[in-house]
């Protein structure tokens, strides 16, 4: 499991939310989404962090105002 992936699955379950937390390894799905630099976040087929490990503060407030 890599850093974002890892960060991520542990700020859902802090929060109580329920959703996969996943790694995409193809390319083309990869493209589909936006991303044009890894690592990235997508929530809700919506681009959130690319090209960075977003601090633990930011990805909650994302996963918070998606679980909404």
């Amino acid at each position: 499991m890599r850093k974002l992936q890892k960060i991520s699955a542990e700020c859902r379950d802090e929060l109580g939310i329920l959703a996969e937390v996943f790694k995409v390894e193809d390319v083309i799905e990869i493209a589909r989404k936006g991303v044009l630099a890894l690592p990235a976040l997508v929530v809700n087929d919506e681009l959130k962090v690319a090209g960075r490990v977003a601090p633990v503060a930011e990805i909650k407030k994302t996963l918070e105002g998606a679980a909404l």
